[in-house]
């Protein structure tokens, strides 16, 4: 419950601080790869699940610019279920949602190209669930990654990054994220 509050204060913090250059928002769109285990999945259990499940989320981002080199970045997420069938059963299992905050260091090297390292705290909501029963379960932890920035037109990037959640059980939720930003 403590990262939620701090999320929604960083995801506050964000909005309000918007001025007239370094703050960008935008539609983010990510693919993931949510582990399958008897802890996420409802029961009965399914017999030859596959060890991950495909999922994708869309959401909106907001992004702060803080020095030349350093940037606050929140995003909030929602996701689809995705149904796993075997021969004996099936279920739906996805992120239904999806929080983070990020710190995120990148060389503006004022070309076209901006890569950067991402790194912060972020909680995601995974549903499941079967003809029997529904499943939640709640995944959060550290959140970090790699970036590239492209700066299309005046104002306008888009953004491509693989993302790793890694919470305290050591269950790895990574993915890759294509997203469009506004700077205002």
């Amino acid at each position: 419950m403590r990262i939620s509050k701090i999320l929604l204060a960083a995801l506050t913090g964000c909005a309000l601080s918007a001025h007239a250059e370094g703050f960008h928002v935008g539609l983010a769109t990510a693919f993931s790869d949510l582990p399958v285990d008897s802890s996420n999945v409802a029961a009965p259990p399914l017999v030859a699940a596959p060890d991950t499940v495909d999922t994708t989320l869309f959401g909106i981002k907001a992004e702060r610019t803080l020095t030349e080199n350093f940037a606050a970045e929140a995003r909030l997420m929602l996701g689809a279920m995705t149904t796993i069938k075997s021969q004996f059963s099936e279920a739906s299992l996805g992120v239904s949602s999806y929080a983070s905050v990020f710190i995120k260091n990148s060389y503006d090297n004022t070309m076209t190209i901006n890569p950067y390292l991402i790194i912060g705290a972020a909680i995601a909501s995974v549903q499941s669930s079967n003809s029997e029963q529904a499943n939640s379960q709640t995944i959060q932890g550290l959140t970090y990654g790699i970036g590239v920035d492209f700066d299309v037109i005046e104002g306008h990037k888009v953004s491509f990054e693989f993302i790793d959640l890694l919470n305290k059980d050591r269950t790895s939720m990574e993915g890759f994220s294509l997203s469009y930003g506004y700077r205002f």
